[in-house]
């Protein structure tokens, strides 16, 4: 008997040695999907993190996923993000359930160590589908460089990871603050960009390179299509000059979150914390 045979599944198929939140093709996602083990702790750790979304009952403002080296704990990320995901929820979900159904449900399963029943599950899941919820996802390990300001290596971090998500860049953070978020809260942020690109520039791709040599062209366009100090948010590009401390951060977000109805939510997961730590000697979260 030939081996392969006796797996449901082609054992040739290419296959990821490890999982990478930066790793976002069709493939990798459908595979990270379908193949993703469940076992009873797994969904113990998903109900209680996405139920916990939900409820906005908890002690602090994240979760720390604990775990061995290849314990799977950026799968478990991931596989989280799929289940708040618009594009993905539905099959990440539906295997969720399918799992609670048929191996795992305490009313079935005398050995199950599900905290959870089925009808538990149902409801939280009906809640996801109908709830608005953001998610950003990203590896600190590739955003914070060289910064090791402990004070403010993770804020900066995320903050940009924000601005990048709101549409603004992620490079200088006083450029997405002064410029760009008046631009969009006035509703002239698209029309400052067309009027770079009847100049031949496209904003989306030449933003970083304007704002060093061109910075004095880019205040006139925007003072073109809206009623901004230009003078004034200059000066704060050049310098960068905001300090991105987690307070600044806070407000940023409380700012943000007026006027979001109560079923909206925003989440960022955040994979490699651990190791950024020990690698460039961060002391403070």
């Amino acid at each position: 008997m030939i081996l392969e045979k006796l797996y449901k599944n082609d054992i040739s198929r290419p296959l990821n040695p490890a999982v990478s939140v930066t790793d976002n093709s069709e493939s990798t996602i459908r595979v990270e999907i379908e193949e993703y083990v469940f076992t009873d702790e797994i969904l113990n750790g998903l109900y209680d993190v996405l139920n916990a979304i939900r409820l906005r009952r908890v002690s602090h403002t994240g979760i720390w996923i604990s775990g061995y080296y290849g314990s799977g704990k950026s799968h478990l990320l991931k596989y989280l993000n799929f289940c708040l995901s618009p594009v993905h929820r539905e099959q990440a979900l539906g295997r969720v359930l399918d799992a609670v159904k048929n191996d795992f449900d305490p009313l079935q399963n005398q050995n199950s160590k599900l905290r959870a029943t089925i009808s538990d599950f149902n409801d939280l899941v009906s809640w996801l589908k109908v709830a608005h919820i953001d998610t950003i996802l990203f590896n600190i390990g590739d955003k914070i460089g060289d910064n090791t300001n402990s004070r403010t290596t993770f804020a900066k971090a995320i903050w940009e990871e924000f601005n990048g998500f709101r549409g603004f860049h992620k490079f200088n953070i006083s450029l997405a603050q002064y410029l760009e978020k008046p631009l969009m809260e006035k509703g002239m942020y698209e029309q400052f960009k067309a009027a770079l690109a009847e100049d031949g520039f496209d904003w989306d791709r030449d933003a970083e390179t304007l704002a060093i040599t061109e910075l004095d062209y880019v205040m006139d366009k925007a003072a073109e299509v809206a009623s901004l100090s230009t003078d004034v948010i200059r000066k704060q590009i050049e310098g960068n000059t905001i300090d991105p401390t987690p307070e600044r951060l806070c407000q940023e977000f409380k700012n943000y979150l007026e006027g979001k109805d109560d079923n909206y939510r925003i989440v960022f997961f955040i994979d490699e914390v651990s190791e950024a730590i020990t690698q460039k000697k961060i002391n403070l979260l």
